[in-house]
């Protein structure tokens, strides 16, 4: 529960609003699990039939910390679908590798779960069954949702295979205590897809870390390749609209905190 009394108009100075308000802060899961009489949001009969079916197919149970791994892929599963059925591709630059972060971390977790075969197309029909009727969207775009999925897992799948590969080359000399190289595990997170987390999952297990400090240099780099590509697409283009729109206008003045108005 948030109670907004308050409105802070510097680091000193309050000031109490007209009209006060009271922001429960659930969503519509949280309401869900209070209306279910359950007590964690992936024990919905959304995510729960998820979870189920998951486990129906890859033959792990559930728990420890399988557990997690479950409900990233019912999680990362649902948004994937919903920005797939929107149009949005993965790629890697822009939305499109939101995109593909979301995906290649479920795929990730389905390979902790020792799934050989993609995953993710295969539980889509079950999204569709449990969240069809509501978002009929994911009926219509079912059959696409479904390529996209499993193309991108089978990349994936080939390129995380090589990222093991080159790792486990570095590692063939590597000391307890010892640093793998900022520069190699950039290779493995740009070129091979291969999530920094996973990468620092296998290390731990060799007592071997990463000089993070050379990999966030790098990581800062690419930002700043992406974020001059950016500018030349046709989404900064939409942005320039909006400053011009600015210029002209200048900037709307919200009243809510002064004035009841409906």
């Amino acid at each position: 529960m948030v109670f907004m009394q308050f409105e802070q108009l510097d680091a000193n100075t309050r000031i109490e609003l007209h009209n006060k308000s009271i922001d429960t802060g659930m969503g519509l899961e949280r309401i869900s699990a209070v209306m279910q009489n359950v007590h964690d949001n992936y024990e919905i009969d959304l995510f729960k039939e998820i979870i189920d079916y998951t486990e129906h197919i890859v033959k792990v149970k559930a728990e420890g910390n399988a557990q997690f791994s479950y409900r990233v892929i019912a999680d990362h599963l649902r948004a994937c679908a919903f920005l797939i059925s929107d149009g949005i591709i993965p790629s890697n630059e822009g939305r499109g590798y939101v995109l593909r972060r979301i995906m290649r971390r479920s795929i990730r977790h389905a390979h902790i779960l020792g799934s050989t075969e993609p995953l993710m197309h295969r539980l889509l029909p079950k999204l569709v069954e449990l969240m069809g009727n509501a978002y009929p969207e994911l009926k219509r775009a079912e059959d696409f949702i479904s390529n996209i999925l499993e193309q991108e897992e089978l990349r994936f799948k080939l390129t995380l295979e090589r990222g093991l590969k080159l790792l486990d080359e570095e590692l063939t000399h590597a000391q307890p205590n010892s640093c793998l190289s900022g520069e190699v595990a950039f290779k493995l997170y740009d070129t091979y897809g291969f999530p920094i987390d996973l990468t620092e999952e296998i290390l731990k297990n060799k007592q071997v870390s990463i000089e993070l400090e050379s990999f966030n240099n790098k990581m800062q780099e690419q930002k700043e390749r992406a974020r001059k590509s950016w500018k030349g697409s046709n989404e900064a283009k939409t942005d320039t609209i909006g400053f011009k729109l600015h210029a002209t206008f200048g900037s709307t003045e919200f009243l809510g905190y002064a004035l009841n108005q409906r």
